[in-house]
């Protein structure tokens, strides 16, 4: 499900995969080990097998000072992060050419504070003097794994409103194990990069129902970020993916012009008890 009204469309983790660490296809069943989530920025491209196309070779770190859409679409937006030590954070304002006419906010966050955490994000979007438009909070980001990167996408409540700049606070917090357990680690997944969409799979190895499992695909057209989708993972019992339960999601970009990478971010929790 896609939600137009951009305020939080998701929170994913991605698993980067390095060359030789996975066989790609439109199914799942990978059982070779996976490359550390630490290794994001170094993410390299996989070796193509007949009929799939090679993992993506970004990962969060590669578009640090990157801008993320075409130039002649966007106006200069600068801003302002702070964020716990070792919670690393990169602001990509975007507007999808032909979609959009005001910019959503993609943040994504790489997590090496040594430990799993929750996120706690604040963020005002500013107009071109700084004054502040709108606050955003959210405190519910759930069961960051150390060494993993996440993904958010954030706009503005008024869709005929943009933002010259923004301020994002970003706290890492102990994660709330009393309601919720980490499960990322337990979901692992495969896609195929096709050329008109992306097929993944992501499959539940671990013991507990996975549920509200998300995937948030970015999409790369000569380096930068132009469109961006986000979809639900629905098992036998709709937002739920069971114990060893495998599920298939095609997803496609909403502007035209198409795409030659992506990133793909996945995440979901588990009930506590």
């Amino acid at each position: 499900m896609f939600i137009i009204m951009k305020k939080i469309l998701a929170l994913l983790m991605i698993v980067p995969m390095t060359l030789g660490a996975v066989t790609l296809s439109a199914c799942g069943g990978n059982n070779q080990p996976e490359t550390p989530a630490a290794t994001a920025a170094a993410a390299t491209t996989a070796a193509a097998t007949e009929g799939a196309a090679p993992a993506s070779k970004y990962g969060a770190a590669d578009f640090v000072n990157t801008a993320a859409t075409p130039d002649s679409a966007l106006p200069a937006i600068t801003g302002e992060i702070t964020a716990s030590d070792g919670l690393e954070v990169t602001a990509l304002p975007l507007i999808r050419e032909g979609f959009d006419s005001n910019p959503d906010l993609l943040i994504l966050f790489t997590n090496n504070t040594g430990k799993a955490c929750d996120i706690a994000l604040k963020v005002d979007f500013l107009d071109a003097d700084g004054k502040v438009l709108q606050t955003t909070e959210e405190t519910d980001i759930e069961a960051l794994l150390n060494g993993s990167s996440v993904s958010l996408c954030w706009g503005m409540d008024d869709l005929t409103a943009s933002f010259a700049g923004y301020r994002i606070k970003a706290d890492a917090v102990d994660v709330n194990t009393d309601l919720y357990a980490p499960i990322d680690d337990q979901l692992k997944f495969d896609y195929q990069k096709n050329e008109n969409d992306v097929t993944f799979t992501v499959t539940n190895t671990g013991s507990k129902v996975a549920h509200w499992v998300n995937t948030h695909v970015l999409f790369i057209k000569g380096g930068k970020v132009v469109d961006y989708t986000f979809e639900t993972c629905s098992g036998e019992k709709t937002t739920e993916i069971q114990p060893g339960e495998t599920v298939t999601t095609t997803v496609k970009p909403f502007i035209d012009g198409g795409f030659d990478d992506v990133m793909v971010f996945v995440h979901g929790t588990a009930y506590a008890h």
